[in-house]
């Protein structure tokens, strides 16, 4: 990437990082959107954006109308930054690396899909079909976009995710993430005099939650790398009355899908217990993503990601991640899905994200590389 891109690329970023574009800001997302709509547009691209149900559209840009695509590039336009972040911490560079609200996850990695994509060949790109898909609810778990974003990937042969390649002496990439269970529940006992427990038939909704807590803290195995998290507990109303209300909410992460089966078998059981205890239990939210394992042809492809980054002198490195993106579900639609495909950064969801600007060019233009090396092959 030359210098005056480089240059024009940062300011582009430093527009996009300061439009506050959480989920309470739909307008900020529909401003990004736009942006993309404008530029892709200007390329010659066929754009649309396309309703899902969420607080904003889905950015759609391709290069042909296809029944089937070589390639599909994905990302989210929307950050965890509610409205009014961007003007308390707005982009700025110090060095090597800028800040602000979503540099790193993830308007970086969108806008280094139209410089990429600026920089391919046009009779390249005439022999490849290529999707862009930008949604806007990733953040939030994707509950509005997932079902387009899976039905784009199961026309698709390739998916590249742009996520932020994490900061390191080399970029590092991603092909496996653990799944998901999130829950919470509302536990309904009946309440009482405490110093009368034992013969006014009050029943604790706390004391039934605890044991609900210690039984899925029981499904942390290391050697597996299950984790469980109890994050959020509520209840009760004074330390002489037995709880008659009480709330919990956590998460189970695994790489494995018989993990996941597993602790929906405790949860059942969990049930038994509470009915036999005389509390009512009631689910109010559950969320199942599952895990992004790597199939023979993303390891084969990623074999070849390293062979072409090493003519370049660096090595194409992957490691699992615990966090969640939408190749969790993309993944299992598709014959090959890498994340983690945008510049390098670190500190995702904080106030120290950050991205690294010499990542920019190399990373830009590799996936420049890849598009015409491997897909145009």
């Amino acid at each position: 990437m030359e210098q005056r891109v480089l240059e024009r690329y940062l300011k582009d970023l430093e527009m996009l990082v300061n439009i506050d574009s959480a989920q309470d800001c739909p307008e900020g997302i529909m401003k990004v959107a736009t942006f993309f709509d404008r530029e892709f547009k200007a390329i010659g691209w066929k754009t649309s954006l396309v309703d899902v149900g969420a607080v904003a559209p889905c950015f759609v840009a391709k290069n042909h109308e296809a029944e089937r695509y070589d390639l599909y590039i994905t990302g989210h336009m929307d950050t965890v930054f509610p409205k009014g972040t961007a003007a308390q911490r707005p982009f700025t560079i110090d060095g090597n690396i800028a800040k602000g609200p979503g540099v790193c996850d993830m308007k970086q990695g969108l806008l280094s899909t139209l410089y990429a994509i600026r920089a391919v060949d046009m009779s390249v790109l005439d022999r490849l079909n290529i999707i862009v898909v930008f949604q806007p609810d990733e953040e939030i778990g994707s509950p509005h976009s997932r079902n387009f974003l899976m039905e784009v990937a199961d026309k698709s042969d390739v998916c590249l995710v742009m996520e932020a390649a994490e900061a390191e002496d080399v970029p590092v990439h991603c092909i496996q993430r653990k799944g998901i269970i999130k829950y919470s529940f509302v536990f309904t006992g009946k309440a009482g005099h405490a110093g009368s427990m034992l013969t006014n038939g009050s029943v604790s909704a706390i004391t039934e939650m605890s044991y609900w807590i210690n039984s899925i803290m029981g499904l942390v195995d290391k050697e597996k790398e299950t984790t469980a998290n109890v994050g959020l507990v509520s209840g009760g109303t004074a330390t002489n009355v037995v709880a008659e209300h009480a709330e919990m909410a956590g998460e189970i992460r695994f790489e494995l899908v018989e993990e996941a089966a597993r602790a929906n078998r405790l949860i059942e059981s969990l049930y038994a217990h509470a009915k036999e205890a005389g509390v009512q239990v009631e689910r109010t939210h559950t969320r199942f993503d599952p895990p992004m394992t790597p199939n023979l042809e993303t390891k084969t492809f990623v074999d070849y990601l390293d062979w072409l980054a090493g003519e370049e002198g660096r090595s194409f490195i992957v490691r699992k991640r615990g966090g969640l993106s939408a190749a969790n579900f993309i993944s299992s639609h598709i014959a090959v899905c890498v994340d983690g495909m945008g510049p390098s950064g670190n500190g995702a969801h904080g106030v120290n994200e950050y991205l690294c600007i010499d990542s920019i060019g190399p990373d830009t233009d590799f996936l420049s590389r890849i598009i015409c090396n491997h897909l145009a092959d």
